[in-house]
């Protein structure tokens, strides 16, 4: 076994020294990583070619996402996004479904879902915001990355900001609808059933907004992941270039 290891190296190195110096990167990039020809590709690409395909496709992503989700419906009718009740407000269901209340919590899911659509269209600038930022570094690690790699980044990126801007919104919505009410009503009719039942009330605002986010992120992957394997579909000629040099 040791011979053996012993003579792979040998041929690996053999054929390493049998390459040109200026190819020999190539060589070992080739190797281990995405193979010459798309390396090549990769590194042909000018930094302001990425940065600006990349800035292209993602303001681009964000503008059909937000416009997406953010009308009547586009939370509550969509079962890949849909906010259901919290975990804790469960067994709360539960009790009241079993004595024909279950509208309650019908009722308080449909406004969760109603405050996230309302507060979609705030999301758009932060994310433009954080788009524009994006270095050289940023925007070539995003692009060889995995298929989410710039949703991924967004929401590091953006994700603090986008929390701070929706949740005063999903908050608003909340208590103009009466969601507030009806969760104080459920509380009070299941109560007998679960006498140790936990007040959530101040966590649902920040309940909705999370996931509010999270089918905002949602989208921008799916978004992402359709431009890396179509690219040849992208609007511009700029873009279609820096992403079929993945291929």
């Amino acid at each position: 076994m040791r011979s053996l290891f012993l003579a792979l190296c040998a041929v690996m190195m053999l054929c390493a020294a049998a390459v040109p110096q200026a190819q020999a990167g190539s060589f070992w990039e080739g190797l281990f990583s995405g193979g010459p020809k798309r390396n090549k590709a990769v590194a042909a690409l000018s930094q302001s070619d990425v940065q600006e395909a990349l800035r292209e496709s993602l303001i681009r992503a964000s503008q059909v996402v937000v416009e997406k989700l953010g009308h009547e419906g586009a939370f509550s009718r969509d079962k890949n996004i849909r906010i259901p009740l919290p975990q804790t407000l469960q067994p709360v269901d539960k009790v009241l479904k079993s004595v024909g209340m279950g509208t309650l919590t019908a009722d308080l899911e449909g406004r969760l879902n109603r405050a996230a659509e309302l507060a979609a269209p705030k999301t758009q600038q932060i994310l433009l915001e954080a788009v524009k930022a994006m270095s050289f570094a940023d925007a070539k690690a995003v692009l060889t990355g995995p298929d989410d790699a710039a949703t991924a980044y967004l929401r590091q990126q953006a994700g603090g900001k986008m929390k701070a801007a929706i949740l005063p919104i999903v908050s608003e919505a909340l208590e103009d609808a009466g969601a507030m009410q009806i969760y104080d009503l459920m509380l009070t009719h299941a109560r007998t059933a679960l006498p140790m039942m936990p007040d959530v009330k101040a966590n649902l605002s920040d309940y909705a907004a999370d996931k509010a986010m999270d089918g905002i992120f949602y989208y921008m992957a799916q978004e992402e992941a359709a431009l890396r394997k179509h690219p040849e579909k992208a609007v511009s000629e700029l873009t279609q270039k820096v992403f079929s040099a993945l291929k």
